[in-house]
């Protein structure tokens, strides 16, 4: 009786980019969204094609790779499959956006502070009314804070 593993695990080794210098992690028929000749100091992304999806990463700070840009697909492809929007960098429904890394440590920190924000002003609203209804109620409160919060209470946030 034969023994038999599972499945195909090469997606379980470690990456080994192309000698070409590919930046990314994909594999298989999907090797060419990898960025050759990526620039240093650029986080590049991908975005589907819609006009208001490319839109909205622009106002964040990212900006659309040109045919002429020095970044390349991982993988050999015609030029008709790997450019069909006038000059921009697009594979199928995707174009390749690329934005400064100081921008993006900047845009990383401006929403995690807003999460925070959103966090703590929620917990501050509800201890603030926990305080105002104790004062409405007046000598009829209860001893202890009316609205519960333990040692330790509270909400933590995970950042990158």
């Amino acid at each position: 009786m034969g023994v038999s593993g599972g499945g195909d695990r090469k997606d379980l080794r470690p990456h080994e980019p192309n000698r070409q210098k590919a930046k990314g992690t994909f594999r298989g028929s999907f090797e060419a969204l990898n960025v050759r000749n990526a620039q240093p100091g650029f986080n590049y992304y991908y975005e589907r094609r819609k006009p208001g999806e490319v839109l909205r990463r622009m106002n964040e700070g990212f900006e659309v790779v040109q045919a002429g840009d020095p970044e390349g697909w991982g993988a050999d492809v015609p030029a008709a499959v790997g450019e069909m929007l006038d000059g921009v960098k697009a594979y199928g429904d995707l174009v390749l956006m690329r934005i400064r890394e100081d921008k993006y440590r900047m845009m990383k920190e401006q929403k995690a502070a807003l999460a925070r924000a959103a966090i703590d002003g929620s917990t501050a609203e509800y201890l603030r009314k926990g305080h105002q209804r104790a004062q409405q109620l007046g000598r009829s409160r209860p001893k202890d804070d009316l609205y519960y919060k333990g040692p330790g209470h509270g909400i933590s946030t995970d950042e990158d």
